[in-house]
């Protein structure tokens, strides 16, 4: 599928998350979550960038097993999110991404380690 196409399809679960998200935090919810909520929602758009290098970090970001700070899981953890409901619905896009090898480089690991 082609970037203007998976833009298109990720609408709906974009929206789902933020319905999700307010139901969750009662509406606004503080700032804290509201940032991480953000940075869901910017992984999300990172699906669909132009620069496969941002692309892919953002496929191993969805993909990793990692739990610290900033880590996918960690993400819906604090905002009350399922995150093998979240994989599955993000499969038909994560399909391109190979899990092996380069995580190290990875978008979750790398806000680990610069905080």
């Amino acid at each position: 599928m082609d970037l203007r196409e998976k833009k298109e399809r990720l609408k709906p679960l974009i929206w789902d998350l933020k319905r999700m998200f307010h139901r969750n935090h009662n509406g606004r919810g503080n700032p804290y979550y509201r940032l991480w909520f953000a940075v869901l929602e910017r992984a999300l758009q990172d699906l669909c960038e132009r620069n496969p290098s941002i692309r892919r970090d953002a496929e191993l970001w969805f993909k990793s097993d990692r739990r610290g700070v900033g880590s996918f899981l960690w993400v819906c953890e604090l905002l009350d999110f399922n995150p093998q409901w979240l994989r599955k619905r993000l499969m038909p896009f994560l399909e391109g991404c190979n899990e092996g090898g380069g995580e190290k480089e990875s978008f979750g690991r790398g806000i680990r380690d610069s905080v």
